[in-house]
């Protein structure tokens, strides 16, 4: 099919400017047309390749929905045990991912709270300096008004 050929273009290109993410989702894509036109082998041989440059540039969506495409190739073409093997890889980079984006949202929400909390302070001080200056300034001028007599 056309779509096929752009994808074909688009994995060539990428790879001559050495885009790794680029490649990973062009061939993602293009194993995804390859499963629906019922290719399984070369879907299969492109997600290989995919999942090894997945893999070398750190793509970890990217793997995961490898595996998670090369263990429903393998469950379409009845290898159940190659399917499970997969499916695995799958979940656990996935759990992996999920914990590792819980940590991020948590770590924010830690810095966002300490942020508040020195805001808080700050203000807090400030207002605190303000008193005390107000406080002098009133000293001052009763201190200056008995004197003055």
């Amino acid at each position: 099919s056309s779509s096929k050929g752009y994808i074909d273009y688009s994995i060539k290109l990428f790879n001559e400017i050495g885009d790794q993410l680029g490649l990973t989702n062009a061939l993602l894509i293009s194993a995804e047309i390859d499963v629906l036109m019922g290719n399984y082998v070369t879907a299969r041989e492109i997600l290989d390749n995919c999942v090894v440059v997945a893999q070398n540039s750190g793509a970890l969506k990217e793997l995961t929905q490898a595996y998670q495409m090369l263990a429903n190739v393998y469950e379409l073409k009845g290898n159940s045990e190659k399917a499970y093997e997969n499916l695995k890889a799958f979940t656990i980079l996935k759990d992996s991912l999920y914990s590792e984006e819980k940590t991020k949202i948590f770590s924010e929400m830690e810095v966002k709270y300490r942020t508040k909390t020195k805001e808080k302070e700050l203000l807090e001080q400030k207002i605190k300096n303000k008193q005390i200056k107000d406080y002098s300034n009133v000293f001052i001028m009763i201190w200056n008004t008995k004197h003055k007599r």
